[in-house]
């Protein structure tokens, strides 16, 4: 448990009470690198000891919680946490969403860069030859309606062929009529949102991540909890004590080198 003399706790007319005892924990949980696990003073001898009333402690415990330091564990106490970010504020997440077009831009339009997020193939090596053949042979096979919409939910002979690669590759078991083919990811998570989000849901994503679904479930108004990223994938550990707290809807999380598609 963390030794409640060591925290230095001073009453200030500056700012509210909770904030200074808040800030006076913070500063003692990275003053003595305190693991994962560590138990907080209880609320009731944490007030006794600094002439503080209950509510002001509890709202500092909670404040503790929102940055992401702590977790309260129901009849049990509150507990340290490794520290992250706590969950992006709307007006964080439009900020950041227009500083990453602006760097992606910039980096983009550098000397010697390859975009490779627009698909867009290079000029000089795109096998032009060989691709009009196939638009011919397609031409050649469905005449004008090569130019007609498809099924909505994607051609179905791929949706058959993806059907049984599912079944072989991950073991996903699913029909072609269960399966459903977008533009991009993009869309798909736009289409999972509608389909199972409510405003006000929490969303884990694992950091770093793919930039744009933050807008999508921004535009849910979804909560979204950045779980950090190690060496073997997302922490699993946080996972599970933020699943207690947040209570999920869904986790985004990408299997390789955090690309979504």
């Amino acid at each position: 448990m963390i030794d409640i003399v060591s925290i230095q706790f001073k009453k200030t007319a500056t700012e509210p009470f909770y904030q200074t005892l808040a800030h006076a924990i913070k500063k003692q949980i990275k003053r003595e690198d305190v693991p994962e696990g560590e138990r907080l003073p209880a609320i009731r001898t944490v007030a006794e000891r600094f002439d503080l009333n209950n509510a002001t402690v509890i709202a500092a415990y909670r404040l503790l919680e929102e940055k992401g330091l702590v977790y309260t564990k129901q009849g049990s106490g509150t507990y340290t946490l490794p520290a992250i970010a706590p969950p992006p504020k709307d007006e964080l997440t439009h900020l950041f969403g227009e500083y990453a077009a602006y760097n992606s831009q910039k980096f983009t339009q550098a000397d010697g860069m390859i975009d490779l997020a627009g698909n867009s193939p290079t000029a000089s090596i795109f096998p032009v030859k060989e691709f009009k053949e196939a638009v011919n042979a397609v031409l050649d096979a469905d005449g004008g309606y090569a130019f007609s919409y498809q099924e909505s939910e994607g051609y179905y002979p791929l949706r058959e062929i993806l059907a049984v690669f599912s079944s072989v590759q991950y073991g996903i078991h699913c029909t072609p009529e269960e399966t459903l083919i977008t533009a991009g990811a993009q869309q798909a998570l736009d289409l999972i949102s509608k389909a199972i989000l409510k405003p006000g849901d929490t969303v884990f994503a694992e950091m770093p991540s793919y930039i744009g679904m933050r807008s999508v479930f921004a535009l849910h108004d979804a909560r979204l909890v950045g779980i950090p990223v190690e060496n073997d994938g997302i922490n699993l550990n946080l996972v599970a004590y933020y699943a207690k707290k947040y209570k999920p809807r869904l986790l985004y999380t990408m299997p390789v080198y955090q690309t979504p598609t």
